[in-house]
């Protein structure tokens, strides 16, 4: 959703998916935006394409393109606490992160938390990418479980054991 110029082929997936009967969930990388105009430009006219759901990254950029570094920089312009947006979901990185410290990330994880405690009426979530290796999985889940995460996982495609099971709140 933050690279396509001026979003116009987001935008029409999102309508073509809506109209279709699907639930479009674009994602916004957090380092690719410029500034507060160009966000809630582009959220506004996410939502009103139809989306309802969010997935929201720091994104890949070492530098930030703009004012935004985190997801929670996106989280406290409060563009997202519309009550058209049922559903956010940050990124979880089982394999840690490499634009970012250990430490800086648990400062991330505890506000993620602390918003979606103060929004219950939102479907509020952590979703990764593929895990290669179940055992690195769980030690992660068990690590971000005892640094006081409560959301829900949501967890990508699992290479390995297919019989794993999650139970991550």
């Amino acid at each position: 959703g933050s690279r396509d110029g001026g979003r116009a082929k987001t935008l029409d997936l999102i309508k073509k998916l809506t109209e279709r009967g699907y639930e479009a969930m674009p994602h916004i990388a957090a380092r690719r935006v410029k500034g507060l105009p160009e966000l809630g430009e582009m959220v506004t006219r996410m939502t009103d394409a139809g989306a309802r759901r969010f997935v929201l990254v720091a994104g890949d950029p070492r530098s930030p393109a703009g004012d935004f570094k985190t997801t929670m920089d996106l989280v406290r312009t409060n563009l997202f606490d519309d009550p058209n947006i049922t559903h956010l979901c940050f990124a979880g990185h089982p394999y840690g992160n490499s634009n970012t410290t250990a430490r800086e990330t648990a400062i991330e994880l505890e506000a993620k938390n602390q918003y979606a405690a103060k929004h219950p009426e939102k479907d509020i979530s952590l979703i990764t990418q593929v895990c290669y290796n179940t055992a690195t999985f769980h030690r992660w889940l068990d690590a971000i479980k005892k640094q006081g995460n409560t959301m829900p996982m949501r967890v990508g495609i699992m290479r390995g054991d297919l019989r794993v099971n999650v139970n991550c709140a």
